[in-house]
């Protein structure tokens, strides 16, 4: 399902336009996105848990010459289905 999609389920859903429904998933996306950008950890109930984790700086190679590569750190969302989440 793409996000044109879940703005028409939404709609239908909850009897509203799509552009009211697109303005709520926008605000609902914005909100998660922006707890975790500052860390926090978002949890719905029945449906997951969204975090910030940092990987670690590391060492690989270039896959075409094989020089070792330095890789910075960088941070991750991870994603975490609840239990019920597929019934």
């Amino acid at each position: 399902m793409n996000f044109p999609e879940l703005i028409d389920q939404f709609a239908a859903a909850n009897n509203v336009s799509k552009a009211v429904a697109k303005e709520h998933l926008r605000s609902a996306f914005g909100l998660v996105k922006e707890a975790v950008q500052k860390g926090s950890e978002v949890a719905i109930p029945d449906f997951g848990k969204f975090s910030k984790v940092t990987k670690p700086a590391r060492n690989g190679r270039n896959p075409a010459t094989g020089a070792p590569v330095a890789i910075p750190e960088k941070d991750i969302v991870k994603f975490k289905a609840s239990s019920v989440f597929l019934g």
